[in-house]
């Protein structure tokens, strides 16, 4: 089943794939770029994509794709070469450097090679660094007044003898530095995973409980507009790290829960002059206590489940990536008392298979697939995949019962 009528699939004939980057206006960079290459275009671009998974849709919404890995590899490979010899003529496309990047999730790591290239956000890679930063983390919740959960580091956590003095390890996660949307996130477990063998790059943090959701804003630099918040889903395969399931929303948002996000995403933009779209992770107790989780500036995978309520609400394409005054109009008034929510299910195999596109064009004609959804990031060739991969998207209306039947659906 197709998507609705201007979101996601776009006419074949304005989506040919070709090798001349010339016509490109801006480069995705993600482990997942189809999202944010659809809402892209969405909004009039012409982007050029680069992840892991060159998904079918993807090259369908995007005039040229490369792998992450041998762009982020030749990328390397020549800051290298222009740092040993400085006159030297590097082999990357000089397109790479000229067209503006945004940034997609799943990206994982220290941001520092993508410092050749021009940030379309304003953040350059240093300013990305500074955002995973405990310390600013811990000053960002201050200064908005919420909450941000006790983080150490791991020379921290040991110098504090917090390894013989944690409460239960149930209460503390091990979290990448440079993580992101919760993947690498697991439990701790001083028996098996004692301070002493925390790597540089890992935080202690204690577990916050409540919801998690993710709150998506629009910044101009100087100040934000909240699009929304969705449910985040998360699942935990066997060897105890977390992953991203994918997402519910847009969610009913009472004022003053509202109100305390949108002072979160204001004081963001104020510290920071990020412009464009961005999103927030929290998590919101019983009560609408809100603590802050992680800031994400780019475009994140449960915005689409808000460029869809927007575009049933307004009947017209809409994307993040559209101007803060165009959504400032959008949003005059506040959120629907009921928005129109979406779920969005990442379908995991439970065992090693190969995929292919027509297979999925035959699962799209399943008596039991739910009412309304539709498929994406399905394989555009033969592709093998493990058990715990991703294989594609599962994207639906949250009508009754469409809820269990989307977390129900097996491949």
């Amino acid at each position: 089943m197709q998507p609705p009528d201007g979101f996601g699939h776009l006419p074949p004939q304005t989506l040919a794939i070709t090798d001349q980057n010339d016509t490109a206006t801006v480069l995705v960079i993600a482990a997942s770029g189809r999202a944010a290459a659809e809402s892209l275009r969405r909004a009039g671009e012409a982007p050029r994509t680069v992840d892991l998974f060159g998904d079918r849709e993807t090259r369908a919404a995007s005039v040229a794709w490369e792998s992450l890995t041998s762009f982020r590899d030749r990328l390397c490979r020549d800051a290298a070469c222009q740092a040993s010899a400085p006159d030297s003529t590097a082999s990357s496309d000089s397109r790479d450097r000229s067209l503006p990047y945004v940034l997609g999730g799943g990206l994982l790591g220290d941001p520092s090679w993508l410092t050749p290239l021009v940030s379309r956000n304003g953040l350059p890679p240093s300013e990305l660094r500074t955002l995973k930063d405990p310390s600013f983390l811990k000053q960002l919740a201050c200064d908005a007044q919420v909450d941000f959960p006790e983080t150490f580091t791991s020379d921290e956590a040991t110098s504090a003898g917090l390894d013989t003095r944690l409460e239960t390890h149930r209460d503390w996660l091990i979290k990448p530095r440079f993580g992101t949307g919760g993947i690498g996130i697991r439990r701790l477990n001083p028996q098996t995973a004692p301070l002493k063998r925390f790597q540089p790059d890992e935080l202690l943090q204690r577990s916050v409980g409540g919801k998690s959701i993710g709150v998506s804003f629009v910044g101009d630099g100087s100040s934000a507009v909240l699009l929304g918040m969705c449910r985040l889903l998360r699942r935990r395969p066997a060897r105890g790290q977390f992953v991203f399931a994918g997402a519910i929303g847009p969610l009913d948002c009472s004022p003053d829960l509202r109100q305390k996000l949108q002072g979160l995403g204001e004081t963001l933009v104020q510290t920071t002059s990020i412009c464009g779209p961005f999103n927030i992770d929290v998590q919101v107790g019983p009560r609408n206590e809100v603590t802050l989780l992680e800031v994400n500036p780019r475009y994140s995978a449960s915005m689409e489940l808000i460029e869809l309520h927007w575009q049933r609400r307004r009947g017209q394409p809409c994307s993040v990536f559209d101007s803060l005054r165009r959504w400032q109009e959008r949003t005059l008034g506040g959120s629907d008392p009921r928005p129109q929510a979406f779920v969005k299910r990442i379908l995991y195999a439970t065992d090693g298979r190969q995929l292919t596109p027509d297979e999925f064009d035959q699962y799209a004609r399943r008596s039991d697939l739910p009412a309304g959804a539709w498929f994406t990031d399905t394989p555009a060739t033969e592709t093998s995949v493990q058990a715990g991969e991703p294989m594609a998207t599962l994207i639906a209306p949250c009508q009754p019962n469409t809820l269990r039947d989307v977390m129900r659906f097996s491949l």
